[in-house]
């Protein structure tokens, strides 16, 4: 039988702390983390030839950047990927701002460790299934 690979999602936040609390999570249930302080660094750890990320955990409010410009960006390079806005507002903020784009779900702070892993593997679930023509 051959071996998958684990699903690796890619964490872009600023926060140091929150960027180590994701990854141990994330972690903790078999997911491969990869973490980016900057959109910069995001977008490097995209280019990197044959690496497989699935998803995308997209803090909203990077020092340097908008997470809804990063968006773009992402999807530029991997139309295919599931992106997760994740920030402090409130759900309702986040769904206007991502009205008219393609997102597997969205992780609102604070959130509960069984919580994100839910929301993460409905959204992989979905996309995988659905594409993203029925995305949230």
């Amino acid at each position: 039988m051959p071996e998958t690979s684990p699903i690796a999602i890619l964490i872009i936040d600023d926060d140091e702390s929150l960027r180590s609390l994701l990854m141990t999570i994330l972690e903790a249930s078999g997911v491969q983390a990869l973490c980016a302080e900057t959109a910069d660094d995001a977008i490097a750890e995209l280019r990197i030839p044959n690496r497989s990320i699935q998803g995308v955990l997209l803090d909203l409010n990077l020092s340097q950047s908008r997470g809804d410009d990063l968006y773009n960006e992402i999807v530029s390079i991997d139309p295919k990927i599931a992106i997760f806005p994740m920030s402090g507002c409130s759900r309702e903020e986040i769904e206007e701002r991502f009205a008219d784009k393609r997102i597997a779900g969205i992780i609102t702070k604070p959130f509960l460790p069984s919580n994100l892993m839910i929301t993460i593997s409905e959204g992989l679930a979905r996309i995988s299934k659905e594409g993203f023509s029925e995305a949230f």
